[in-house]
């Protein structure tokens, strides 16, 4: 059923649409959506990747006659959606830049979460002051031109989420901690918290099987980093606004 925060999510992604208008967006009403989409959507997407044959894919979709089949690989879409290379993946980086700002917007620069590590200081500074601005089309479409060029990117981690362009090292090497410290990072409180909680049974698993190790050590200086950087600016900032 649609609610208040699906309808809220929708203006989100384009404010300048009568969502609440629509008979089939309001409030209570069920939203459109079917697993008979998710089956014409397989069809469309596997005969588009040239790796299935035609009686295999009748026999999956338990077909009487090959039309069936046919009708089914037929979409919507343009053609040339497949054109560079005929595969999905040309359709997967035609949309990203729009599924990036989406994520984006709500996440970072329109989220309810407070904002912590230095790029989510410098949102929560800019949409402070400009809070209105970044409802703006234009603003909106600037914002695609970014992800589209590659100028900003945007990747969800555990403490929240990340907008480096480069390669994170730090992530490969699974140092969770790393992101506290770097200038791309977003930081919201609920995920660290449970990043915490993970951290801790995890570390005491280790303690466990054996307090000695190497990656003990490595995942308690991990979990200790965590501890610190939560008393020192969330538990911090929570305390200024009670008194």
């Amino acid at each position: 059923m649609i609610s208040e925060e699906d309808l809220k999510f929708l203006y989100k992604i384009d404010s300048f649409k009568a969502w609440s208008e629509s008979p089939e967006f309001k409030v209570g009403e069920k939203w459109r959506f079917t697993t008979h989409q998710l089956r014409r959507s397989l069809a469309y997407y596997i005969s588009q990747s040239a790796l299935v044959s035609l009686p295999t894919l009748k026999k999956q979709l338990k077909h009487l006659n090959r039309e069936m089949t046919v009708y089914y690989c037929q979409s919507s879409l343009p053609e040339d959606d497949f054109s560079e290379g005929g595969h999905i993946c040309t359709l997967l980086q035609k949309t990203k830049p729009d599924a990036d700002t989406i994520a984006y917007l709500d996440q970072v620069a329109l989220s309810d979460d407070s904002l912590y590590g230095c790029h989510g200081k410098f949102v929560e500074k800019n949409i402070a002051a400009n809070d209105i601005e970044i409802y703006s089309q234009q603003n909106r479409n600037d914002l695609r031109k970014q992800f589209l060029y590659g100028e900003i990117s945007y990747k969800e981690t555990a403490l929240g989420a990340c907008t480096a362009l480069s390669p994170c090292l730090k992530r490969a090497m699974r140092e969770i901690s790393g992101c506290l410290s770097c200038e791309r990072a977003v930081i919201k409180p609920k995920n660290i918290e449970n990043t915490i909680n993970y951290q801790k049974e995890f570390v005491e698993d280790l303690k466990a099987r054996d307090p000695d190790s190497i990656e003990y050590r490595s995942e308690l200086a991990e979990l200790n980093a965590l501890i610190a950087y939560k008393v020192k600016f969330i538990d911090k900032d929570k305390s200024h606004d009670s008194n």
